[in-house]
């Protein structure tokens, strides 16, 4: 997702949606 270290350990989509969020609440 947005935040590729998230989404290597979750390796889901979920991983990328949380990921994503992340993202946002950082940006």
């Amino acid at each position: 997702g947005a935040h590729y270290p998230l989404d290597v350990i979750a390796g889901t989509v979920l991983g990328s949606f949380l990921g994503w969020l992340w993202y946002l609440l950082i940006l």
